[in-house]
């Protein structure tokens, strides 16, 4: 059973507080500034220990010592040497290369995973979480794992948050942000959603209105020291300690108290705790740099660098990002002299100058001291590292186009790791397949960059049996092959692999893969004339980004294809209301409100509100013109067309179609304007119902539609109404276009094959058969 509380955070917590207080109610409130690594774990232990007894908990501990020891620093005491190397490649490492993917510490989750339920059928606990900003990363994805793997054993949980809570950090030295405790809203967001899809019961707690929640006294929102008296016996609370310690000025802190920081900061690293170690980095940096050795100093910029990385993996354009992982990193590299690291942080830096930088002379230059090393050194796992160096080069040469040589680098570093025979750690197991999953995914794309479909199919196979072991990445080949298919037009076959891909993104609590197949049900559906489903994937799209606070498509392009579904379903009220709503919200861009007039002024043509269909687009002509955008101005001549021929007026219609293909021919300093397709399919269209003696209109609206199929949903919608008319002409000007025009043809056939409303038309597409006269 899951129960989702909504509210402030002070109401939240003075609400559980009255509320559960029965001694199965395990109360999880961390800190609002500093969310120990784990935190879930590190808090229910020491509870379990007061109904269970020492023997019981300590018995389990034991029994999971490599896991636990990792938390539990009076574990480690237990340890053989052999289980502290185990322990090792058990937590995020320099020199690892998939630290940033939950993958990595799926070992550790499981084990947490389950020696909570093995205690919870020792005593039946329930969780109750009062404010989610409080717990770490790590707490929110063993909760997500829990519940994906184990959803009917699970304990019971209650979670509570404050659906307005955004509270980002600046660093002002740095220009990077982060927010305390969490790695962002987004996490928290899309944390949330994936309960609130499973919940039972959601509440909103407030002292207005719903659940009365005023003259409580319980109120915990700064639980401050008692914070430390709650954890486990077992637990030194020594990142804690560290951050506090953090706060203090350098010349007050003695010998002993700058080692426990820097302790503090490996530790919350080894934990994937990013941000708390990036966090504990910053502010400990002046009291360390001057006092710590330089190998020391080479770990604490790698950690620093790896930190921002991992936890920013996403943020490419973030160019004070990139400066910032730059500096952390050459530094690193001028103090390191181990080798196999020093590869590992000259990864980074080609990363960062090939990717974030887009600085291709300097990534090479230091791929070049990266092979060099490699060439000269020996190390264990040089295999993994040469792989990964093969994958940075492979995407330098794809930047350049330079394909071929880009796939040989890439099959030089699979192979590389095909060859091995694993031995070892579960965990550099682990790490080769990933590896190699990473290099066969990338593989394939690059072969469908050359066009060799044939090696593209295989290498996506190849990555679909590596990704089996990890749900969440196994719904990645479902996306590629969805892609394949949807750029080859064969919508069916898109649909079935978008709809596994959901299946696969659900069950992993996957919600960025979950959102992105959402959106692209919503357009497939479209595309194919179902526009019942595909309304009701595009609402599932929006609320669903609403949520998660990230977006593949804008709110505003979700919302005029929710409408203009709507008015192929002739909802044409429902899209007027939406429509109102839309002109009442803020503009991102220039192009927003124009679509909005132009969308307003076809609904009212269709409508018959002349004098409103007018008024929109004299304003969106208005618009267009200060706007000053060569295809802003075909756009809305089209829509001028469109909307006078809705309303029977056939000379503005033509009068608009005609400026729309003169402006569509527009040269600019020299270099001729490049229209969309899409436009011009249904600019020529319009010419040619205006003027239907003219068809060589027709023919343009053929050709232009066949370009535009891949790239423009609306134009599917055309199909239909083009072949139609194609249908209408004497058969001798068909057969001419047909055997003119055959790729074109052939793109449209295969389009319309897929559309109830075209298979009337798919005979028209067909050259007649002729036969050959027999001597008598």
């Amino acid at each position: 059973m899951i129960t989702i509380l909504r509210g402030t955070s002070g109401n939240l917590i003075r609400y559980v507080a009255r509320e559960y207080t029965t001694p199965k109610d395990f109360i999880i409130l961390g800190s609002k500034e500093f969310a120990l690594p784990f935190l879930l774990v590190r808090l229910v232990m020491p509870v379990l220990r007061k109904r269970l007894g020492n023997e019981q908990v300590e018995g389990m501990l034991r029994v999971h010592k490599l896991s636990f020891s990792l938390i539990f620093n009076k574990l480690t005491e237990a340890l053989s040497l052999e289980e502290q190397g185990e322990q090792t490649l058990l937590t995020a490492r320099l020199s690892s290369n998939i630290t940033h993917s939950r993958v990595a510490k799926d070992a550790i989750l499981k084990v947490y995973a389950r020696a909570l339920l093995d205690m919870k059928e020792r005593y039946d606990f329930r969780l109750i979480i009062p404010d989610t900003t409080h717990l770490d990363t790590g707490s929110l994805d063993l909760l997500l794992y829990l519940y994906q793997v184990f959803p009917d054993s699970a304990p019971d949980l209650v979670i509570g948050y404050d659906p307005a809570w955004k509270k980002p950090v600046t660093e002002p030295d740095t220009g990077i942000s982060w927010y305390y405790a969490l790695d962002s809203d987004t996490v928290l967001r899309g944390f949330v959603y994936a309960f609130e899809a499973a919940a039972t019961e959601t509440k909103d707690i407030n002292s207005t209105g719903g659940i009365d929640i005023t003259g409580n006294k319980a109120d915990r929102e700064s639980p401050g020291i008692e914070w430390a008296e709650r954890l486990d016996t077992f637990d030194d609370g020594l990142e804690l300690k560290a951050f506090a310690l953090a706060a203090t000025a350098p010349q007050q802190l003695d010998d002993n108290q700058k080692a426990l920081m820097l302790e503090g900061i490996h530790r919350c690293f080894r934990l994937y705790d990013f941000t708390n170690a990036l966090l504990l980095s910053l502010r400990s940096l002046a009291a360390l740099g001057p006092v710590i050795s330089n190998s020391e100093k080479a770990t604490l910029y790698h950690i620093m660098a790896l930190s921002a990385h991992n936890r920013h993996f996403f943020s490419q354009g973030n160019q004070a990002l990139a400066a910032f992982i730059d500096h952390a990193l050459q530094k690193a590299l001028l103090y390191e002299t181990d080798p196999a690291t020093s590869v590992a942080i000259l990864y980074r830096l080609i990363v960062t100058h090939g990717r974030r930088k887009e600085a291709p002379g300097e990534a090479y230059a230091f791929l070049e001291r990266a092979y060099q090393l490699l060439k000269g050194s020996s190390f264990d796992h040089k295999e993994l590292l040469t792989a990964w160096i093969n994958n940075i080069h492979s995407f330098l040469l794809m930047k350049q186009g330079k394909i071929k040589e880009a796939i040989a680098a890439h099959e030089e570093g699979f192979y590389l790791l095909d060859a091995l025979t694993v031995t070892g750690p579960p965990a550099i197991k682990n790490e080769i397949a990933f590896t190699k999953a990473v290099l066969a995914e990338n593989l394939s794309t690059l072969n469908a960059l050359s066009g060799n479909f044939k090696q593209m199919k295989i290498w996506y196979a190849i990555e679909s049996k590596l990704s089996e072991q990890w749900p969440a990445l196994h719904a990645v080949p479902s996306a590629e092959w969805q892609s394949f298919h949807y750029q080859n037009l064969e919508l069916g076959k898109a649909l079935e692999k978008t709809q596994q891909g959901l299946a696969k993104a659900r069950n992993s609590f996957h919600y960025v893969l979950e959102y992105f197949f959402t959106i692209s049900a919503a357009d497939i559906h479209y595309r194919m004339g179902d526009a019942a489903n595909a309304l009701v994937y595009f609402e599932k799209a929006l609320i669903f980004q609403g949520r998660i606070g990230y977006e593949y498509a804008s709110v505003h392009t979700l919302r005029i294809y929710l409408i203009k579904t709507k008015l192929r379903l002739n909802r044409i009220e429902e899209a007027l209301v939406d429509l109102a709503e839309m002109k009442k919200e803020p503009v991102e861009v220039a192009m927003e409100p124009i679509e909005i007039c132009l969308v307003s002024a076809y609904v009212h043509s269709l409508a018959g509100a002349v004098a409103k269909a007018e008024a929109e687009i004299n304003t969106a002509i208005d618009l267009a013109i200060a706007d000053g955008d060569c295809g802003t101005l075909v756009k809305v001549m089209l829509w001028a067309g469109l909307v006078c021929q809705q309303l029977n007026r056939t000379e503005d219609a033509l009068a608009a179609y005609l400026q729309a293909l003169e402006i569509s021919r527009t040269v600019l300093d020299g270099i001729p304007y490049q229209p969309d397709t899409a436009d011009l399919a249904e600019v020529y269209f319009g010419l040619y119902e205006c003027s239907k003696e003219n068809t060589g209109y027709l023919d343009q609206a053929i050709d232009n539609l066949s370009l535009s199929l891949k790239g423009n949903a609306d134009s599917w919608w055309c199909l239909s109404p083009i072949l139609d008319a194609f249908s209408r002409l004497p058969p001798g000007k068909r057969e001419s276009y047909l055997k003119k025009n055959k790729p074109a043809l052939d793109r449209i056939r295969k389009a319309a094959r897929q559309r109830k409303d075209c298979r009337p038309y798919l005979n028209t597409l067909k050259l007649s058969s002729t036969k050959k006269l027999t001597p008598q």
